[in-house]
Protein backbone atom coordinates (compact mmCIF):
# COMPACT_ATOMS: atom_id res chain seq x y z
CA UNK A 1 0.00 0.00 0.00
CA UNK A 2 2.90 2.32 0.64
CA UNK A 3 4.81 1.69 -2.10
CA UNK A 4 1.47 2.32 -4.44
CA UNK A 5 1.24 5.51 -2.89
CA UNK A 6 4.57 6.36 -3.08
CA UNK A 7 4.23 5.88 -7.02
CA UNK A 8 1.16 7.72 -7.16
CA UNK A 9 3.37 10.99 -5.62
CA UNK A 10 6.48 10.17 -7.82
CA UNK A 11 4.10 10.03 -10.88
CA UNK A 12 2.32 13.24 -10.22
CA UNK A 13 5.92 15.47 -10.09
CA UNK A 14 6.45 13.82 -13.65
CA UNK A 15 3.24 15.33 -14.93
CA UNK A 16 3.06 17.56 -17.97
CA UNK A 17 2.95 21.55 -18.99
CA UNK A 18 4.19 24.05 -20.36
CA UNK A 19 8.10 24.49 -18.62
CA UNK A 20 10.89 26.70 -18.56
CA UNK A 21 12.71 22.96 -18.62
CA UNK A 22 13.35 23.33 -22.74
CA UNK A 23 16.73 23.36 -24.35
CA UNK A 24 18.55 26.17 -26.43
CA UNK A 25 18.75 25.35 -30.33
CA UNK A 26 22.34 24.94 -29.75
CA UNK A 27 21.43 21.80 -27.60
CA UNK A 28 20.73 18.42 -28.87
CA UNK A 29 19.50 16.23 -26.50
CA UNK A 30 16.57 13.45 -26.52
CA UNK A 31 15.45 12.84 -23.50
CA UNK A 32 14.58 8.77 -22.89
CA UNK A 33 11.31 9.13 -21.69
CA UNK A 34 8.66 12.28 -22.55
CA UNK A 35 8.38 12.58 -19.01
CA UNK A 36 12.15 13.53 -17.95
CA UNK A 37 11.55 16.39 -20.12
CA UNK A 38 8.61 17.91 -18.68
CA UNK A 39 7.62 19.29 -15.90
CA UNK A 40 6.39 20.39 -12.29
CA UNK A 41 2.91 20.84 -13.48
CA UNK A 42 2.29 21.64 -9.81
CA UNK A 43 3.36 24.68 -10.22
CA UNK A 44 0.34 25.50 -12.60
CA UNK A 45 -2.51 23.15 -10.93
CA UNK A 46 -2.19 21.55 -14.43
CA UNK A 47 -0.86 17.76 -13.83
CA UNK A 48 -4.49 16.41 -13.27
CA UNK A 49 -5.46 18.29 -16.58
CA UNK A 50 -2.80 17.19 -18.78
CA UNK A 51 -3.28 13.33 -17.14
CA UNK A 52 -6.97 13.96 -18.23
CA UNK A 53 -6.53 15.97 -21.76
CA UNK A 54 -3.40 12.56 -22.65
CA UNK A 55 -6.30 10.07 -21.41
CA UNK A 56 -8.99 12.32 -23.83
CA UNK A 57 -6.61 12.54 -26.97
CA UNK A 58 -5.65 8.77 -26.69
CA UNK A 59 -9.30 7.73 -26.10
CA UNK A 60 -10.40 9.98 -29.18
CA UNK A 61 -6.94 8.77 -31.42
CA UNK A 62 -7.63 5.25 -30.77
CA UNK A 63 -11.88 5.43 -31.56
CA UNK A 64 -10.64 6.83 -35.08
CA UNK A 65 -8.17 4.31 -35.75
CA UNK A 66 -11.47 1.61 -35.22
CA UNK A 67 -13.49 3.94 -37.69
CA UNK A 68 -10.96 3.95 -40.12
CA UNK A 69 -10.42 0.19 -39.53
CA UNK A 70 -6.24 0.73 -39.89
CA UNK A 71 -3.57 1.13 -37.51
CA UNK A 72 -1.26 4.45 -36.76
CA UNK A 73 0.82 2.65 -39.50
CA UNK A 74 -1.68 2.11 -41.71
CA UNK A 75 -2.88 5.80 -41.94
CA UNK A 76 -2.33 7.68 -45.17
CA UNK A 77 -1.40 11.06 -43.34
CA UNK A 78 -0.45 12.94 -46.86
CA UNK A 79 -0.13 12.45 -50.61
CA UNK A 80 1.87 14.45 -53.04
CA UNK A 81 -0.30 15.78 -55.64
CA UNK A 82 1.15 18.21 -58.60
CA UNK A 83 4.44 18.42 -56.24
CA UNK A 84 2.64 20.09 -53.30
CA UNK A 85 1.92 17.88 -49.83
CA UNK A 86 -1.95 17.27 -49.54
CA UNK A 87 -3.02 16.52 -46.39
CA UNK A 88 -5.01 13.51 -45.85
CA UNK A 89 -7.45 12.37 -42.17
CA UNK A 90 -6.67 15.95 -41.36
CA UNK A 91 -8.48 15.49 -38.16
CA UNK A 92 -6.44 11.94 -37.17
CA UNK A 93 -3.29 14.44 -37.60
CA UNK A 94 -4.73 16.84 -35.64
CA UNK A 95 -5.29 14.31 -32.62
CA UNK A 96 -1.73 13.17 -33.32
CA UNK A 97 0.13 16.54 -32.90
CA UNK A 98 -2.25 17.18 -30.07
CA UNK A 99 -1.09 13.74 -28.31
CA UNK A 100 2.79 14.72 -29.47
CA UNK A 101 2.65 18.55 -27.92
CA UNK A 102 0.94 17.00 -24.75
CA UNK A 103 3.68 14.65 -24.03
CA UNK A 104 6.36 17.12 -24.71
CA UNK A 105 4.80 19.47 -21.93
CA UNK A 106 2.62 21.90 -24.30
CA UNK A 107 -1.32 22.02 -24.08
CA UNK A 108 -1.33 22.92 -27.83
CA UNK A 109 -4.25 21.94 -30.22
CA UNK A 110 -4.02 22.26 -34.21
CA UNK A 111 -6.02 22.89 -37.16
CA UNK A 112 -4.12 24.90 -39.17
CA UNK A 113 -1.92 24.56 -42.08
CA UNK A 114 1.15 21.67 -41.92
CA UNK A 115 4.48 22.10 -43.45
CA UNK A 116 5.86 19.26 -45.59
CA UNK A 117 9.85 19.25 -45.12
CA UNK A 118 11.40 17.02 -47.81
CA UNK A 119 14.40 14.57 -46.79
CA UNK A 120 16.35 15.88 -49.51
CA UNK A 121 16.31 19.61 -47.24
CA UNK A 122 16.60 17.95 -44.18
CA UNK A 123 19.45 15.42 -44.02
CA UNK A 124 17.28 12.40 -44.98
CA UNK A 125 14.47 12.81 -42.69
CA UNK A 126 11.30 13.91 -43.97
CA UNK A 127 9.32 15.76 -41.44
CA UNK A 128 5.99 17.60 -41.16
CA UNK A 129 5.69 20.79 -38.92
CA UNK A 130 2.51 21.90 -37.35
CA UNK A 131 2.04 25.92 -36.13
CA UNK A 132 0.32 26.33 -32.97
CA UNK A 133 -0.29 28.40 -29.41
CA UNK A 134 1.10 26.83 -26.22
CA UNK A 135 -2.14 27.62 -23.79
CA UNK A 136 -0.25 27.82 -20.75
CA UNK A 137 2.74 29.51 -21.35
CA UNK A 138 1.38 32.12 -23.74
CA UNK A 139 3.67 30.96 -26.53
CA UNK A 140 3.85 30.13 -29.99
CA UNK A 141 5.17 26.60 -30.76
CA UNK A 142 6.12 24.68 -34.09
CA UNK A 143 6.02 21.18 -33.38
CA UNK A 144 7.64 18.32 -36.03
CA UNK A 145 6.99 14.77 -36.47
CA UNK A 146 8.96 12.01 -38.97
CA UNK A 147 6.88 10.85 -41.02
CA UNK A 148 8.12 8.29 -44.01
CA UNK A 149 6.98 7.96 -48.04
CA UNK A 150 5.67 4.99 -49.23
CA UNK A 151 4.69 5.15 -52.84
CA UNK A 152 4.08 8.65 -53.03
CA UNK A 153 1.53 8.60 -49.49
CA UNK A 154 3.11 9.41 -46.04
CA UNK A 155 2.58 7.56 -43.20
CA UNK A 156 3.49 8.68 -39.28
CA UNK A 157 7.17 7.07 -38.14
CA UNK A 158 8.99 6.40 -34.97
CA UNK A 159 11.56 8.67 -33.74
CA UNK A 160 11.23 12.08 -31.32
CA UNK A 161 9.15 14.85 -30.90
CA UNK A 162 11.17 18.41 -31.78
CA UNK A 163 9.12 21.56 -30.46
CA UNK A 164 10.79 24.84 -31.22
CA UNK A 165 9.35 28.31 -28.96
CA UNK A 166 9.39 31.83 -28.60
CA UNK A 167 10.25 33.52 -31.31
CA UNK A 168 7.83 34.20 -34.18
CA UNK A 169 10.23 34.02 -37.55
CA UNK A 170 12.59 31.78 -37.96
CA UNK A 171 13.12 29.12 -35.06
CA UNK A 172 11.75 25.86 -37.46
CA UNK A 173 12.15 22.60 -36.20
CA UNK A 174 15.14 20.48 -38.44
CA UNK A 175 16.67 17.55 -38.24
CA UNK A 176 20.78 17.27 -38.64
CA UNK A 177 22.50 14.32 -40.16
CA UNK A 178 22.32 12.28 -37.02
CA UNK A 179 19.01 12.65 -36.78
CA UNK A 180 18.85 14.88 -33.77
CA UNK A 181 16.36 17.75 -33.95
CA UNK A 182 17.18 21.28 -33.77
CA UNK A 183 15.58 24.90 -34.29
CA UNK A 184 16.65 27.27 -36.95
CA UNK A 185 18.22 31.10 -35.84
CA UNK A 186 15.54 33.21 -34.55
CA UNK A 187 14.83 36.15 -37.23
CA UNK A 188 13.88 38.65 -34.29
CA UNK A 189 16.49 40.58 -32.39
CA UNK A 190 16.26 40.32 -28.46
CA UNK A 191 13.78 37.25 -29.04
CA UNK A 192 15.12 33.76 -28.16
CA UNK A 193 14.25 30.24 -29.55
CA UNK A 194 13.98 27.12 -27.33
CA UNK A 195 14.05 23.84 -28.29
CA UNK A 196 12.22 20.56 -26.43
CA UNK A 197 12.70 17.27 -27.83
CA UNK A 198 11.11 13.77 -26.50
CA UNK A 199 10.15 10.79 -27.61
CA UNK A 200 7.28 10.59 -29.74
CA UNK A 201 3.93 8.54 -27.84
CA UNK A 202 1.50 7.99 -29.80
Amino acid sequence: MKTTTLLQIILLFFIFSCSEETTTENKNEVNSTSEKSLIKAHNYDSGAFFIDEIKKTKKAISKLESKLGKSKEEITIGKILNNEFIVKNEEYLNLVFRLAALNSGFDSSFDKEYIYIPAIENNGFNILIGDSYCNFKNVNIKLALNIYKEDNSFRLADGSTVVCEGCRRGCNPRRDSNGDGYCTDCQINNSRCDKTETLTHI
